[in-house]
C-alpha cells in the first residue's frame, strides 16, 4: 500500500507542478501575444502540451482514486488526505468536458476575432487558475494542516505515507524540534 500511496503522490505531484507551470508561465506568455501569433502558438503547442497535460490527469486521478480506496478499506490515517486528492483530481478532470474540450477547438481552430480570441484566453486562464488552486490545495493540504498543529509525530507519520524520503523526514523532524 506504501508503494501505491507514493506512486499515487508522485502523480499528483507532477500534475501540480504541470499546472502551476502553464498558470504561472505558459498562460501568462499567450496573453502577451498578439491574437493571431497566440492562434498559431497555440495550434503548434496544443498537441504536445495537451497530451501531456491528459496523461498526468487521467493518471493521477485514476491512481490516487485507488490509493485512497485501498487506505479507506484498510482503515489508514492516510484515506483522509488520499481522498482529499481524489476528490481535487475529479474535480480537474471534470474541468475538461465542462470546458476545456469545448474552448479549445474554438482557440484551435481560429474562427474567433481578435476581441473574442482575448475573452476566450482570459476566462480560459480563470477556469484553469481555478483548478490549478483546486489540485494544488489537494496536494498540499496534509503538509499544510499537520505543520499548523507542529505534531512532529504526525508530521513524520504523513510525510512517511505521501513517500517523501528519510532525509526530508529527519530534517524536518530536527525543525520542528527546535521551534
Amino acid at each position: 500500500m506504501k508503494v501505491f500511496a507514493q506512486i499515487s503522490t508522485l502523480l499528483l505531484g507532477l500534475l501540480t507542478g504541470g499546472m502551476v507551470l502553464m498558470a504561472f508561465g505558459l498562460v501568462p506568455y499567450w496573453r502577451s501575444l498578439d491574437p493571431l501569433e497566440f492562434t498559431r502558438m497555440f495550434t503548434n503547442s496544443l498537441p504536445t502540451v495537451g497530451k501531456t497535460l491528459v496523461i498526468l490527469t487521467i493518471s493521477s486521478t485514476v491512481s490516487v482514486i485507488l490509493a485512497a480506496g485501498l487506505a479507506i478499506w484498510k482503515k489508514l490515517p492516510s484515506r483522509y488526505w488520499l481522498t482529499a486528492g481524489a476528490v481535487t483530481t475529479i474535480i480537474v478532470l471534470a474541468t475538461v468536458p465542462i470546458y476545456f474540450s469545448s474552448a479549445n477547438v474554438l482557440l484551435l481552430h481560429g474562427n474567433l476575432s481578435n476581441i473574442e480570441i482575448t475573452s476566450e484566453l482570459k476566462t480560459w486562464q480563470e477556469i484553469h487558475m481555478f483548478r490549478t488552486i483546486v489540485v494544488f490545495w489537494g496536494f498540499f493540504a496534509p503538509y499544510v494542516l499537520d505543520i499548523s498543529r507542529l505534531e512532529p509525530h504526525n508530521i513524520v507519520s504523513k510525510i512517511e505515507l505521501h513517500g517523501l524520503s528519510s532525509i526530508w523526514k529527519l530534517n524536518l523532524t530536527n525543525q520542528i524540534r527546535k521551534i
